[in-house]
């Protein structure tokens, strides 16, 4: 049985949905088991894993497309991997994260914002550009590692895009977006706000970059370890 021969139909009315509805349908949390293996991943029985369900209407070409940009933006550490689809059913599964900052903070910890902030710049390392930054596209896992979600507006960053913002697009573009997401959680974010007018000024934001990484590092770590 692969991982994804679940009918659309048992997890809509046997799993327990995570989160709100989405803009393109609804996750569920899905405990398995027993235990899986496919091309890209080994899975224990009892492992909790996500299911990503999209609306019927949205073509597998995009859901193809967005599997790439995932998967390609978890090679570079910004985004979680995407273990198997249906594309019959047309959803995806993948690993389960922890939680939502815009829901659980009034302030973001600055361990958070760095965190942003690198990603972003890793992001513009692939060329890739995000193009959906929702705050509730920002989650943790359970060591309060940061993760970017939902690839579903993604494309290439061209050159076209890097005269008009400058050589980090993510900071221009997706860093500036996620500030005012936050800010409509009324979840607050001096940081990234110090660094997007750093950026806008032409400064050097070399600091909020390497503070970020530290961070990032510092939780893959806490995560070995955990393992």
């Amino acid at each position: 049985m692969s991982l994804c021969d679940f009918s659309r139909r048992v997890l809509e009315n046997s799993y327990e949905q995570l989160g709100e509805d989405g803009k393109d349908g609804k996750t569920y949390l899905v405990t398995l088991k027993k235990a899986y293996s496919g091309e890209n991943y080994k899975l224990k029985r009892n492992t909790r894993i996500a299911i990503k369900t999209f609306k019927p209407k949205k073509s597998i070409a995009k859901i193809k497309k967005e599997i790439e940009y995932q998967n390609k933006a978890a090679e570079a550490g910004v985004s979680i991997p995407v273990y198997d689809a249906n594309m019959t059913e047309k959803y995806i599964a993948m690993p389960v994260l922890h939680s939502l900052p815009a829901k659980v903070y009034h302030q973001l910890p600055e361990e958070i914002e760095y965190q942003l902030c690198a990603l972003m710049v890793r992001l513009d390392n692939i060329n890739v550009l995000h193009g959906d930054m929702n705050a509730l596209n920002v989650m943790t896992d359970t060591t309060g590692r940061v993760y970017m979600i939902d690839f579903g507006f993604a494309k290439s960053i061209t050159k076209t895009i890097r005269s008009k913002h400058g050589q980090q697009p993510n900071i221009a573009v997706s860093l500036w977006g996620l500030s005012r997401g936050f800010q409509r959680h009324k979840v607050q974010c001096p940081i990234i706000i110090a660094c997007l007018n750093a950026y806008k000024k032409g400064e050097d934001i070399s600091t909020y970059i390497e503070h970020g990484e530290s961070y990032l590092n510092q939780q893959c770590k806490t995560k070995k370890r955990k393992r």
